[in-house]
């Protein structure tokens, strides 16, 4: 993992870019306020902190500072645990991540944990903006359909409102960057590359190569 070049911690947190878009990875298991898996969280793993108090949130806040969206107009952030979701939500992980996701405008977060596939609006703080209507606002998506020894999940219904695809299949998700101003998913089941689900995010803005916005 990158952590040296990004001042990240181990396979922890890091960041990386390729071509137009910058990775993050943050832990949502350890090292911020009431972390799941630290001792004595609900995750009764007894792990870590593996840096000093605020060294992670530090670290995201001056990474996300640092991307010049002019050069990389696309910022993806991946995290373990998914607090927009139809079962058991990380509510302290949305304390301790959203206002940076946010603030500096990502575009989109990804989370595993929960063992289906929920495709959800972007949101701000619990409202949803469709992700055609150039959102302001980081797009969710939660997969960990890949597999899991228990099998899949059955999320909760009714489903959150910020729902807007579930699916209880084995699958994966491919991501296409076709520009500065669109990405899209398809959500692709393992057993026959059905393709499933189909989604593209759309934002308004210039592109270097393009004299206008679609």
């Amino acid at each position: 993992m990158p952590s040296a070049e990004s001042g990240g911690v181990g396979n922890f947190w890091y960041s990386f870019d390729h071509g137009s878009v910058h990775f993050i990875q943050f832990n949502t298991e350890t090292d911020f306020l009431n972390a799941p898996d630290e001792p004595g969280g609900e995750g009764a793993e007894n792990a870590g902190p593996f840096a000093p108090s605020g060294a992670q949130l530090a670290w995201l806040k001056k990474d996300l500072a640092s991307v010049d969206r002019k050069k990389t107009p696309w910022v993806v952030a991946a995290g373990h645990r998914p607090w927009y979701v139809s079962t058991t939500e990380c509510i302290e992980c949305q304390d301790a991540f959203e206002p940076l996701l946010l603030k500096y405008g990502v575009d989109l977060v990804l989370h595993g944990h929960k063992h289906f596939y929920e495709r959800h609006a972007a949101i701000d703080n619990g409202t949803a903006t469709e992700i055609g209507n150039n959102p302001k606002a980081p797009w969710y998506v939660v997969n960990g359909a890949a597999g899991h020894y228990d099998g899949l999940d059955i999320p909760d219904t009714p489903y959150v409102a910020t729902s807007r695809k579930v699916i209880s299949v084995y699958g994966w998700n491919l991501f296409t960057v076709h520009n500065c101003t669109h990405l899209s998913t398809q959500f692709i089941a393992s057993g026959n590359n059905t393709v499933l689900d189909s989604a593209t995010l759309v934002k308004k803005r210039t592109c270097k190569d393009r004299k206008s916005v679609v």
